[in-house]
């Protein structure tokens, strides 16, 4: 029996993030509740296959006082769906939904039915409350506990925003023994810090973390990838922050304190399209960085300034040439399809991604990859607010189709098909994007 079922939902697309790395987000839930006494379960359904007979036979098994489910625009339709069938089984058993997509969407989220709280933001401290106030009764209204929405006689009330945690070091690390980290390809990743200080506008990280980007200390960050190389050998760590290579200073004493205690373990990061010191370099390969992933987006400096991405393309091909010279593999992240995108520019954006490959001499030399993927308008970025202005009923008619690799929107005088033909000629240069 558990107090507390965390669930990730499946997804259709076959290329769902949650095959590769377990939830991270719901493995920091899970540690935070357990350190406050509280039995948890965590199911990813994508990865362990649930069907609705596994979901029922895991309801009565645990019997849960508590469900939170974790959703992405890639997840959120299908954690509804699951949210709905748990409703039927237990009608009188209080749901939880949080992630970035019910953040956005606290009223669209509660209007479904089967949500009884939306989860706003950070949701560490915010499930803590709600479990105190489903299962101890310690907080005596959800009017008290902020950062949360919820229904209350019909009308939909959304409390104040609650403040983030300003030490991320207070929250202990991931609850990964609650996953079977065998069935991941990739399951050992790790965030040094939340959010990015920049501003584009096809992402949410501006709403989500108010440009902000905090970071956890070295020491606690390197307390961790010991931990997960004592307790897993691991082949290799995946550094997840939006922008790691954003502070270089920092960035390099993480390094030094991995080569000073001999830690021996292959990772990768990732970082703008913003040149990096050599010396910045050096390290990185000498405390085990074999791979950077670089947010390119476009080979247009047009379409760079009007995505509000800071860089130019030649900050770009500079980036990507010295990474390559440093000896460490380097991964281009292209998105097509924006509003501002031309033939032209789509163009442009291949040809500058076949530019960089080049750069690859032979197979001795660290590879330079690109992955495409199409412009997805979501939920609280400027892109979607824009958009929304215009097509309010396009945008969020099925959420289901938001999946990285079809066309949700097309540029000024391209159809689908032409944007469609043109994510096929990417493809032939790159690798989809893995989401």
């Amino acid at each position: 029996m558990s107090d507390i079922l965390l669930i990730q939902p499946p997804v259709g697309n076959p290329l769902n993030k949650s095959q590769f790395t377990i939830p991270l987000g719901l493995a920091y839930l899970a540690r935070v509740l357990q350190d406050n006494a509280y039995s948890v379960t965590v199911l990813d359904m994508g990865v362990e296959k649930t069907t609705r007979t596994t979901l029922s036979a895991i309801l009565s098994r645990e019997m849960p006082k508590l469900v939170g489910i974790t959703s992405t625009v890639l997840t959120y339709n299908d954690g509804i769906r699951v949210a709905s069938f748990i409703k039927k089984q237990k009608p009188n058993l209080p749901i939880v939904m949080g992630g970035p997509q019910a953040s956005f969407l606290p009223e669209q989220t509660l209007e479904k039915g089967c949500i009884d709280i939306v989860a706003i933001s950070e949701g560490e401290i915010t499930m803590l409350e709600i479990a105190e106030y489903y299962i101890n009764g310690d907080i005596s209204s959800l009017s008290k506990i902020k950062g949360i929405a919820y229904k209350h006689n019909g009308q939909i009330v959304i409390n104040e925003r609650r403040p983030f945690i300003e030490n991320s070091d207070t929250i202990g690390f991931p609850a990964r023994d609650l996953f079977d980290l065998n069935k991941y390809e990739n399951p050992f990743s790790i965030i040094t810090g939340r959010g990015c200080p920049h501003a584009c506008t096809f992402c949410t990280n501006q709403n989500m973390w108010r440009r902000r980007y905090r970071v956890r200390s070295i020491d606690n960050v390197v307390k961790e990838i010991i931990e997960i190389c004592d307790k897993y050998k691991p082949d290799m760590i995946h550094f997840i922050d939006d922008t790691f290579i954003f502070d270089h200073e920092r960035v390099v004493s993480i390094c030094d304190e991995l080569i000073e205690k001999h830690i021996h373990v292959i990772w990768s990061c990732s970082s703008r399209g913003k040149p990096i010191p050599s010396c910045v370099l050096k390290k990185l390969r000498e405390a085990g960085c074999r791979g950077i992933i670089i947010g390119a987006e476009s080979g247009s400096n047009r379409v760079l300034k009007n995505i509000k991405k800071g860089v130019t393309k030649q900050n770009i091909e500079e980036t990507v040439k010295g990474i390559h010279r440093g000896g460490i593999g380097v991964v281009c992240s292209f998105i097509i399809g924006f509003p501002c995108d031309t033939e032209r520019s789509l163009n442009e954006t291949i040809q500058f991604a076949k530019q960089l490959a080049s750069l690859q001499i032979s197979k001795n030399e660290p590879p330079v990859l690109s992955q495409f993927g199409a412009v997805m308008p979501l939920p609280g970025t400027e892109l979607f607010d824009n958009l929304l202005k215009r097509d309010k009923l396009f945008l969020m008619e099925n959420w289901d189709r938001y999946d990285f690799s079809t066309p949700i929107i097309t540029p000024k005088n391209l159809s689908k098909r032409e944007m469609q033909n043109y994510m096929c000629k990417a493809l032939k240069v790159g690798i989809r994007i893995l989401i």
